[in-house]
């Protein structure tokens, strides 16, 4: 009705989701109906509808897709679900570094990293904590040199939250990376 009636949305097109769920996609025919619809719904209101659209999205794409991370993570941080916006936020820095868009890796893994400020301490927290820090070392090293600053903080960090206990590849990569900083710096 609002597309044939009104004339307030068009329809975008017709598209599976990853799991082959069809969805139809529309867009707001001008951004005054979409701002009048935003000013109309409160923001509690707002946010619970942004967490259930988040949650639906994370089924219908799975857990661990790159393909919608971006568009998930902004809906979970609407809805004030810090943990799976910052989860996502990984995800999508993760995406942004394959396709070599190093400068849009490091701005989501820092948007990630302030997200997880608001997230109660937990094992899990200093997880994507670890692996947001550990990327975001990575992609600082890449655009702006094995000695950047961010780049040292990023692998003291990690090596901070890095489990004592623990033997794996992962903390090989702390290590290199912080081995380049000194290394450049001839340190």
């Amino acid at each position: 009705a609002l597309e044939r009636i009104h004339r307030v949305v068009r329809l975008l097109g017709e598209s599976p989701y990853p799991d082959r769920t069809l969805s139809l996609r529309y867009a707001f025919v001008h951004v005054l109906y979409q701002q009048a619809l935003a000013d109309e719904t409160g923001l509690t209101r707002r946010a619970s509808l942004s967490l259930a659209l988040a949650r639906s999205l994370e089924r219908h794409h799975g857990t661990n897709s790159t393909a919608g991370a971006a568009e998930i993570a902004c809906l979970y941080e609407s809805g004030r679900d810090y943990a799976g916006a910052a989860r996502h936020f990984q995800l999508a820095a993760q995406n942004a570094a394959h396709v070599f868009a190093h400068r849009d890796a490091i701005i989501l893994a820092k948007r990630g990293l302030d997200l997880l400020e608001a997230v109660p301490a937990s094992p899990e927290r200093d997880e994507l904590e670890l692996s947001l820090q550990m990327h975001l070392g990575l992609q600082i090293q890449v655009t702006e040199g094995y000695a950047a600053d961010l780049a040292k903080q990023s692998y003291a960090r990690a090596r901070a939250l890095f489990p004592a206990a623990e033997n794996s590849k992962r903390l090989f990569a702390i290590l290199w990376g912080q081995w380049l900083y000194y290394k450049v710096r001839s340190r």
